[in-house]
């Protein structure tokens, strides 16, 4: 009589080590991608700040820190600062770019929380914050078409913290890439930002609905 090959589960079943050994890389990938995360946090501040206060000295150490994760957004933050040190916007949105930063950071930190403990209600709560760091950018962009209206001599460094803004945007759309992913890891769900506010086609006028859900 011809044997049956052990399904997968038992196999896990009578292996424990194997499992064991699962989990301990696990946790130790989850380890690492907290440890990325802050070090990427603290370089975007760095950044931020060069590009508000014009020291030269803090973009150069972003610039020559490690380029991984959203630390990319921080070196092309700190690029943009290095640039504005030479010729400064006196008007800048400095309040704006400040809360941008404050709050993209949040987020990214609270992304990778979710991922970690596997928290689908925070993943959600992180995709709405997106819309307020999109305010701030929209914020940020009429006050430079302002001043380069009023100024043209203010087009280049405008351009500059417009970069800027931008960079922290992106920053705010990785949070909000990881949060979907969370959601999908832990309730199988698909979803895109506002996806489960929005009627599915086929739904009456005015009924509440997700096209997932």
């Amino acid at each position: 009589m011809n044997q049956q090959p052990d399904s997968p589960g038992r196999n896990a079943g009578r292996h424990p080590e194997v499992r064991r050994h699962f989990h301990d890389e696990l946790s130790e990938l989850k380890a690492k991608l907290l440890t990325m995360s802050a070090n990427a946090q603290e370089a975007l501040d760095i950044a931020v700040d060069a590009a508000l206060t014009g020291d030269d000295a803090l973009a150069a150490q972003v610039i020559a820190g490690d380029r991984t994760l959203d630390a990319l957004h921080a070196v092309n933050i700190a690029e943009s600062a290095e640039r504005l040190h030479r010729n400064r916007l006196l008007l800048a949105p400095e309040h704006e770019l400040a809360e941008m930063a404050r709050q993209a950071r949040a987020m990214l930190s609270g992304a990778l929380d979710a991922f970690v403990r596997g928290d689908a209600r925070l993943g959600r709560e992180i995709c709405r914050q997106d819309d307020g760091v999109d305010a701030l950018r929209n914020s940020v962009f009429r006050v430079l078409l302002t001043h380069m209206m009023e100024d043209p001599r203010s087009i280049g460094p405008a351009m500059q913290l417009f970069l800027v803004s931008r960079n922290l945007e992106r920053v705010a759309d990785l949070a909000t890439n990881i949060a979907e992913d969370v959601v999908f890891l832990v309730e199988g769900k698909t979803i895109k930002h506002h996806a489960e506010e929005t009627p599915p086609p086929d739904a009456a006028p005015g009924t509440p609905g997700s096209r997932t859900a």
